[in-house]
Formats: C-alpha cells, sequence, structure tokens
C-alpha cells in the first residue's frame, strides 16, 4: 500500500505517526520519529469512556461494583479496608485512594510485572478517595 502522498500531507500539519491495518494484517506504517514514544493517556480517556457508557447501557457493568468483584481474580494476598470499598466508578474517576500513579510511560519498562491489573491493585490504597471523605466529614 503506498502512503507516501499522505505521508507528505501529514507532515505539514504534525501527524505524528498511522497504522494501517487490513483484515488483522498491518497494511501500512508511517512515524514522523521512530524512536520517539508518546503517551496518549488523554486520548485513550476518550475511548475507554465511549465504552464504558456503551457496557452500562447494555447491562455489562455497573458504575458501583466493587472492584475486589469486578476483578476477583487479580486481587492482592491482602486486601485492605480502602481496596475492599473502591468501585469500578473510582477506578474511572482515578481516585482509587492511591498516593501516586504507577504506570507512567517512563516507569512501564522498569516493571517485571506482565500483568499490569493485578501489579496495579497491589499498589497501597493508603488514601482515603473522595467519596470516603465525604463519609466521614458527615
Amino acid at each position: 500500500m503506498d502512503i507516501s502522498e499522505f505521508i507528505e500531507v501529514a507532515k505539514n500539519l504534525n501527524v505524528l505517526g498511522i497504522k494501517i491495518t487490513k483484515d488483522g494484517e498491518l497494511a501500512a506504517e508511517w512515524h514522523s520519529e521512530s524512536e520517539c514514544r508518546r503517551n496518549i493517556y488523554s486520548a485513550t480517556k476518550s475511548f475507554t469512556s465511549c465504552a464504558v457508557g456503551f457496557a452500562v447501557q447494555e447491562g455489562l457493568i455497573d458504575l458501583n461494583e466493587k472492584l475486589t468483584e469486578a476483578f476477583s481474580g487479580d486481587m492482592p494476598e491482602n486486601i485492605d479496608d480502602n481496596l475492599k470499598s473502591a468501585t469500578v466508578r473510582d477506578l474511572l474517576t482515578m481516585c482509587l485512594g492511591q498516593e501516586k500513579g504507577n504506570l507512567m510511560g517512563e516507569q512501564r519498562p522498569l516493571y517485571k510485572e506482565d500483568d499490569w491489573v493485578k501489579m496495579s491493585l497491589a499498589v497501597p490504597f493508603n488514601q482515603l478517595r473522595p467519596s470516603e471523605q465525604d463519609k466521614k466529614q458527615k
């Protein structure tokens, strides 16, 4: 597949790269900077929120479901009280009660763990989430 004309236009528009897949196979690929890693967290939030909206509409998930139920097979050996009360909504709104993010782009190559869900749930949930703080204040 010849995408040379597209590449010339893309360069002028500051496009970072493109991958074209056809029938499950990579048909063409181009990157403006081949060795440059880009974090696209904000873009993926849009896709995730759409997928979650559809899943809620279809009754596949409940935002108030406890993470201990939703990810029962991925729980750490010791489950603290904050993790026990954390919900899917807390996960999606990034209000889990963990002190800092642990899967930032520059950190990922340092981890030996392949199962990032299991690894993330094992990070201590040692801060109260906003919803838990509200309960304590009442």
